[in-house]
């Protein structure tokens, strides 16, 4: 899911449908400028995705590695003043 800033409001949406397929898995983007540009706040996405039982993991292209990564951290690494982002995989 790459949908500029709005993937919160995607998974708020799709509420229902979460709730009721346990199986389903999100790769989603994670881009904290882009967030905050929507007027939103980073940590937003991945309370909303942790609050479904998703746990969250860090897609490291550089590396190519997908590393489990708790809300802390990865608030800590991606940031608006560092101008990065990344996808996350989010799987029950």
């Amino acid at each position: 899911m790459d949908i500029e800033g709005a993937e919160r409001d995607a998974v708020k949406g799709m509420s229902s449908l979460l709730s009721r397929n346990r199986k389903v898995k999100i790769v989603t983007e994670f881009n904290p400028p882009v967030i905050n540009a929507c007027g939103l706040k980073p940590e937003a996405l991945p309370t909303m995705l942790l609050a479904h039982s998703f746990k969250l993991h860090n897609i490291n292209e550089q590396e190519k590695k997908i590393e489990p990564v708790n809300i802390d951290e990865l608030l800590q690494q991606y940031t608006a003043e560092k101008n990065n982002y990344t996808n996350l995989l989010c799987t029950r």
